[in-house]
């Protein structure tokens, strides 16, 4: 449940990358999100289930609820 909160971040981001292919018009955050944000964030989830500090199944988990 600690992670729950990263989670929630890539998927704001995608959010973002998704609204920009949406309207096909600029996005504020999108630049930001494509090329910083989420490859941070899929890095940084990919390792904390590396570490086993999360599993992906409780990242899936915490996706669909947002």
């Amino acid at each position: 449940m600690r992670y729950f909160a990263h989670v929630g971040f890539l998927y704001t981001e995608i959010a973002h990358a998704g609204q920009f292919l949406l309207y096909s018009s600029y996005v504020p955050g999108v630049i930001s999100a494509a090329l910083l944000l989420i490859p941070y964030m899929a890095y940084f989830l990919w390792l904390l289930a590396e570490n086993r500090c999360i599993s992906v199944k409780y990242i899936v988990k915490y996706a669909s609820l947002l």
